[in-house]
Order: C-alpha cells, then structure tokens, then sequence
C-alpha cells in the first residue's frame, strides 16, 4: 500500500517538509473520501419496524380521524332531523292550542246561554210555585 510507506517514510525522518507531510494528509483524506463505506450494520431491521409502528400509529390517528368524521356526519344529520321534528311539533302544538282555545270559547258559549236558561228556568219555576201557593190559600 501507499499509504504505509508514506507513513514509514515520515516516521523515521525527523527532517520531513511540511509539504510533504501535507500531501500525506492530503492523499490520506482523499482515500478515506474516495473509499467505499462499509455495508450498512443490521439497524436497518429495528428501523423498518419502528417505521412500521409509526405507520400502524399514524394509520391509527387516521381511522380515528375517519371515525370522528363519520360521526359528526352522523350527528350533524340526526341535529337536522331532530330540529324538523321539533320544528313539526311546535307548529301541530300551536295549531292544537288554537282549536282548543276556539274549542273552549264555543264551550264557554254554550255555558253561558245554558246558564242564562238555568236562571229563567229557576225565575220560571219560582214564580209558577208562588202562583201555585196562592192558588191554595
């Protein structure tokens, strides 16, 4: 190799050019640059499975995001459906209420003419029973 000699050359001469010990870095670094790195270590493995957790994670997040979704839809369609039959209900309540205050007032009417004849049957039947009592005296 190269690079074993330079470095026994510059071992036993204490008298070495800095140049020439710039260029023995300088060739050193160009072959740790030019050098092909070592295979990648195993880690590789432990990574992919965590990279696997983390997709299973965010995969999670998303049906839970998915199923939020769906449910607010739900909700949402429930809310309307609910307001319209509230809605119905206040409009049938007020329509009820209307034909029972009209049915009340018929009533109410009606109880007034029956007792307008109540007192005329009273006043009729008190003045026919002090007819019939001086009849008998």
């Amino acid at each position: 190799d190269d690079s074993s000699q330079p470095a026994e050359e510059d071992d036993d001469s204490d008298e070495g050019d800095d140049a020439d010990f710039l260029q023995l870095r300088s060739r050193r670094a160009r072959q740790r640059w030019l050098a092909v790195p070592p295979p990648a270590p195993e880690v590789a493995a432990a990574y992919l499975k965590k990279h696997k957790q983390k997709e299973g994670v965010s995969q999670l997040m998303a049906m839970l995001v998915e199923d939020l979704n769906k449910e607010i839809a739900q909700s949402e369609v429930k809310e309307r459906d609910s307001q319209k039959e509230y809605e119905s209900f206040v409009k049938d309540s007020a329509a009820k209420r209307e034909l029972d205050a009209r049915s009340l007032t018929v009533k109410e009417g009606a109880k007034a003419g029956l007792e307008v004849e109540l007192q005329k049957s009273v006043q009729a039947k008190k003045a026919k029973v002090e007819e019939v009592a001086a009849m008998t005296d």
